[in-house]
């Protein structure tokens, strides 16, 4: 329990100052139930790099978390998380066949992007966001 202790209380990290350097793309996945979202975003947003955040009704969990069994089936009929890393990767990997949507993807120092599902319409919304 002491570790879980030291983990809430630890003096937050500021991206910028301990990544600054780090020029690679970043993907990353947090959810609205996710107990590390706000670090999630905050790292994203402080990437000096490239930045990607996926985000929708999920925990720590992921998908597999998601307890509505309605919700969890709207989620994986549009490729769930999986879906948009995949594609994340045909983007930034050696190899793949992008999606339409991944233009907002394309390499650009600081950009930043995101991924959001919507359980209301079971879609998932892509663009670039503000720095």
């Amino acid at each position: 329990m002491s570790g879980w202790r030291r983990l809430w209380s630890a003096r937050r990290i500021d991206p910028r100052a301990r990544y600054g350097r780090v020029a690679a793309p970043l993907l990353a996945v947090g959810g609205d139930d996710d107990h590390f979202r706000a670090d999630t975003e905050r790292l994203a947003r402080g990437w000096t790099g490239p930045s990607h955040l996926v985000g929708g009704p999920w925990g720590h969990g992921l998908v597999g978390g998601i307890r509505d069994e309605g919700l969890r089936a709207r989620v994986r009929s549009t490729g769930g998380i999986g879906g948009v890393i995949d594609a994340w990767l045909a983007v930034h990997g050696p190899r793949g066949s992008p999606a339409p949507w991944t233009r907002i993807l394309l390499p650009d120092p600081g950009s930043r992007s995101r991924s959001v599902f919507d359980p209301a319409s079971a879609t998932w919304h892509h663009e670039r966001s503000t720095p």
